[in-house]
């Protein structure tokens, strides 16, 4: 991560919404200033995003055009890279005994699958 803030949005843009149960979010096109996320210890933790705009890993596919110029993911390939991002483990607490780590680890590496695996 590199702790930096960056003020993101489109001035430009229009107000999204994400439906959480019976309740609707509406969110501005202006974010505002955020810093870099990571993507260790993701299972459960979803909606995603700073704001909890994304629903789910899948809906972070059009970034690979929008933001990195580059091709949207095919469904069995975005469902290989959330199986690979699921793997990630927030690491080992460092004052703690050792082999503890955080309760999701173990369902993370239950998830690991062909996103590793040569075709």
């Amino acid at each position: 991560m590199d702790l930096l803030a960056w003020n993101l949005g489109n001035p430009d843009g229009n107000m999204t919404s994400l439906q959480q149960g019976n309740k609707t979010i509406q969110f501005h096109p202006m974010k505002g200033p955020m810093t870099t996320q990571t993507l260790r210890g993701l299972v459960g933790q979803d909606p995603y995003h700073w704001r909890g705009d994304m629903p789910n890993f899948a809906a972070f596919n059009s970034a690979f055009a929008g933001l990195l110029g580059g091709q949207q993911l095919s469904d069995a390939d975005m469902a290989a890279f959330t199986s690979f991002i699921n793997t990630i483990r927030v690491p080992a607490l460092s004052q703690s005994e050792p082999g503890r780590h955080h309760a999701e680890c173990d369902a993370a590496a239950r998830q690991a699958g062909s996103f590793r695996q040569p075709k």
